[in-house]
């Protein structure tokens, strides 16, 4: 069924990345340099830097945000790249999992300072952000989907 519900989570099959030749990096890309950008955020993304500078135009990003909220925020406001675009003109892809050891669903930690969130629990007392007690406390945990770093490479070529 493309629809199920586990762990109390409500489950969908989408569309989230075009691949050709079961590679996700488009032809005109495949031997150049690639950029991985795990956790993306909305504050400080690859786009809004390093990707405006002439030096990296000839970078493609594959980056990966597991908060659906934050996934759906960085995507291009238009279809110039198909599912999962995040670059204009094509430069990049981004994808709503997190990047793990293996190929799986596991919760994700939610701080309530964003950057802190993480696969991993928090067992520190001090935050090393700055934000008092900020990656101390997890606000919330969401089941998120996990793809090996392995399996990232894989797609990539």
């Amino acid at each position: 069924a493309p629809f199920h519900v586990r762990a109390g989570q409500l489950l969908g099959l989408v569309s989230i990345a075009a691949m050709a030749d079961d590679c996700i990096v488009p032809k005109r890309y495949r031997g150049g340099r690639l950029f991985l950008e795990l956790g993306v955020l909305n504050v400080y993304t690859t786009k809004q830097t390093l990707m405006k500078q002439e030096r990296f135009k000839d970078v493609f990003v594959v980056a990966f945000e597991p908060l659906f909220h934050h996934y759906v925020g960085n995507l291009v406001k238009r279809d110039t790249g198909g599912p999962g675009a995040y670059i204009e003109g094509g430069r990049g892809i981004i994808l709503p999992m997190a990047v793990g050891s293996n190929d799986t669903l596991m919760p994700f930690h939610i701080s309530q300072f964003p950057a802190c969130s993480s696969l991993k629990g928090f067992t520190h007392t001090k935050s090393s952000f700055a934000v008092p007690g900020g990656c101390a406390r997890i606000r919330d945990k969401r089941m998120v989907p996990v793809v090996s770093l392995w399996a990232v490479l894989g797609w990539m070529g």
